[in-house]
């Protein structure tokens, strides 16, 4: 079991209002997500994502954390879904990261499911700064397999995935 930070405080990267309108839908199934980077250590405790309400109820979706390297650290099977808005999944153990280290946390987006994905064009044209937490340019991800490490971006988009952390 990984520690967690002494008198910790949960951050995310996104401003709390954040929601979203436009949707994408695509023939293939993805792996989306965001590279994101911390002030401070502390530990990713799970990930947060949108969920378009023309998307049906399942429990197929799967959340990753990656190493700044590439690396599956840690995923979990998302439970609980509801009908549509912010999903939030823990991991089983917190995963520690390190300050200053670019990770990623991404979940799956299956076609044959319908399942529309947040598409926000533009988003990540400039880093993201949410003290302590903070995305690079170009920080929403994408990869053509699921379960795969989203290394791609197209157009700064922004997938509606965060990191859930204690720092």
């Amino acid at each position: 079991m990984h520690a967690v930070p002494s008198s910790p405080r949960q951050f995310r990267l996104l401003p709390t209002n954040t929601t979203y309108t436009s949707f994408g839908t695509d023939s293939s199934s993805y792996e989306m997500g965001v590279y994101f980077f911390v002030d401070v250590p502390g530990v990713c405790v799970g990930v947060r994502w949108y969920k378009s309400p023309a998307a049906i109820v399942e429990t197929g979706h799967t959340v990753n954390l990656w190493s700044p390297g590439g690396l599956l650290l840690t995923s979990a099977a998302q439970v609980n879904e509801t009908v549509s808005g912010w999903q939030e999944q823990h991991f089983l153990d917190p995963y520690p990261i390190t300050a200053g280290g670019v990770y990623c946390v991404s979940r799956n987006i299956e076609v044959a499911t319908n399942d529309p994905y947040p598409a926000t064009n533009g988003f990540y044209a400039v880093p993201l700064n949410n003290a302590p937490v903070h995305a690079p340019g170009t920080a929403g991800r994408y990869i053509t397999t699921p379960g795969a490490y989203p290394n791609a971006s197209v157009s700064n988009f922004d997938f509606g995935v965060e990191p859930v952390l204690l720092l």
